[in-house]
C-alpha cells in the first residue's frame, strides 16, 4: 500500500471512529424520561468467513493485510495496534489472528443520529450467551458472532424482533 495511502485510511478510521453513532444520548443527564426503546433494525447474515488479526503498530502492513477488492477488509489503527478484519483464506496461519467470525450487517445506510443499535444488539446476544465483535464504518453497523454461535444468534435475535435474512 502507498504510504499516503494508509495515511489516509488512519485518518479516515480516526475521524469515522471518533463521529460515530453513540449507544446513548448525549443529554442523558438532563432527562428525567425512561431510556428510549432501542432501534430493532432489519439484519443480513453475510455469506463471508472472516478473521480479526492483529499487528505491531511499528510494522509496515505485510501484503495479506491490503485486501482485495470486492472482498471484506477493514483496517483501524490505534496508537496501540493495528487490527485487520479480511476473508479469513488470506489470513497466514503464522499471523495473530481470531477465525471463523460470521458478519451479521445492519441493513443501512443509517443516521448518525440513531442511537441504541449496538446496545440491542450485544444486549440480545449476551442474553444468549453468544460472543460478538462489533464495529461500525460510515454508513452502517457490523456485529461478527463465530460459526459455531450463528445459529444460537440468529434464533435469539428472531425471538427479540430483528429481521435477519440469510444469504441465497
Amino acid at each position: 500500500m502507498h504510504p499516503g495511502l494508509w495515511s489516509f485510511v488512519f485518518i479516515a478510521t480516526t475521524v469515522a471512529a471518533s463521529s460515530c453513532r453513540s449507544d446513548a444520548p448525549a443529554k442523558q443527564a438532563e432527562s428525567t424520561k425512561p431510556a428510549s426503546r432501542r432501534a430493532i433494525v432489519p439484519l443480513v447474515v453475510l455469506g463471508d468467513r472472516l478473521a480479526v488479526c492483529r499487528l505491531p503498530i511499528d510494522q509496515p502492513l505485510p501484503v495479506w493485510a491490503n485486501g482485495s477488492k470486492g472482498e471484506f477488509f477493514s483496517a483501524t489503527r490505534t496508537p496501540e495496534e493495528v487490527s485487520i478484519i479480511l476473508a479469513e483464506s488470506h489470513a497466514p496461519e503464522a499471523a495473530k489472528c481470531e477465525r471463523g467470525f460470521r458478519p451479521l450487517k445492519v441493513q443501512g445506510p443509517l443516521d448518525f443520529s440513531l442511537v441504541g443499535i449496538i446496545a440491542g444488539l450485544s444486549g440480545t446476544l449476551a442474553d444468549a450467551g453468544v460472543s460478538i465483535f462489533a464495529f461500525s464504518t460510515y454508513d452502517t453497523d457490523y456485529v461478527m458472532v463465530k460459526q459455531a454461535d450463528l445459529e444460537r444468534a440468529m434464533a435469539a435475535l428472531r425471538k427479540a424482533g430483528y429481521d435477519v435474512k440469510q444469504p441465497q
